[in-house]
């Protein structure tokens, strides 16, 4: 389908994202807020580092949209386990979004290993479309601040990556088979067990980094796994001159993507990421040089 520019624009969600990682005095994870939190002490420390913004990509043929990507980061899950695949409030959102338009709608994850709704939400059923109309209005807002560059050109890059596993003899192949293999292993770390099994065996592969670039002005950088908030903050950044757009979960091979600091703060994730500290380094890098590489091409 031709374009003939590309939008961008940004809107505040308000009471949706949340950091998972809830910090004490002495720099440990002390809560860890999931998507559907109950413990009222963690639901009511602050928000945490967060990216409060949804933005969003749009393409157009003159002045008719022909489509819109919104960019957000937080887990996209309100209440859950019960059997059933669902894309959730953020699902809800970009449906109602397109109805009421008749423009495409897509909706992207973005770097929110470390993000969630919990400390809005509690898990109740009613509180899905409530999240649904906070996530909906960020789209309102950024659709509202729209701003059009006419493409000259544009070009698609990647650089792949090889992320190095973690280290701990907890984690090697013949510590994960044992659990794995283990019936009276929680079912949990039976999962998780499987996944180390598997991100071992293609650890050799590489995988890819993605950026698509128009004109050095706006710029859509696609990251691999559940990569944390901090990797989308510095993407951001890195560019100061430009839009950028950040998505994750383009490979989930390697699960969360922490920060290497995380690892000594504990938590959730780290405990079960599958690849190790040395990643932040790797991924930064090639963040950098994915963003800078040039100002588009002419395709």
């Amino acid at each position: 389908m031709k374009f003939t520019h590309v939008g961008t624009g940004a809107g505040k969600v308000e009471r949706v994202a949340s950091n998972r990682r809830v910090l004490g005095p002495d720099g440990k994870v002390k809560f860890t807020r999931t998507s559907a939190t109950k413990n009222q002490e963690a639901r009511d420390a602050p928000e945490g580092l967060i990216d409060p913004m949804l933005r969003t990509l749009s393409f157009w043929d003159g002045d008719k949209p022909l489509a819109a990507l919104h960019f957000y980061a937080c887990h996209p899950m309100s209440y859950y386990g019960d059997g059933r695949v669902s894309a959730d409030f953020c699902g809800l959102a970009r449906q109602k979004r397109q109805d009421e338009t008749g423009v495409f709608q897509v909706y992207f994850n973005g770097a929110g290993g470390n993000v969630t709704a919990g400390k809005y939400n509690d898990g109740a059923k009613e509180n899905r479309p409530v999240l649904r109309d906070r996530i909906h209005a960020g789209m309102v807002a950024a659709w509202k601040d729209t701003k059009r560059t006419a493409v000259d050109g544009w070009d698609w890059r990647f650089e792949p990556v090889k992320l190095p596993p973690r280290r701990e003899a907890s984690f090697g192949e013949e510590a994960s088979r044992k659990v794995l293999e283990d019936p009276k292993a929680a079912a949990v770390r039976r999962n998780n067990s499987a996944f180390q099994l598997a991100w071992l065996k293609r650890i050799a592969t590489p995988i890819e980094v993605n950026c698509l670039d128009f004109g050095g002005k706006v710029l859509g950088l696609f990251l691999p796994g559940e990569a944390f908030v901090e990797y989308q903050l510095a993407a951001q950044k890195m560019r100061p001159d430009a839009v950028v757009l950040v998505a994750a979960y383009g490979d989930d091979g390697p699960g969360y993507i922490p920060t290497a600091k995380a690892y000594l703060e504990g938590g959730y994730e780290p405990t079960v990421a599958l690849a190790g500290p040395d990643s932040e380094e790797i991924l930064l890098k090639t963040m950098h040089k994915l963003l800078t590489a040039g100002k588009g091409g002419g395709r």
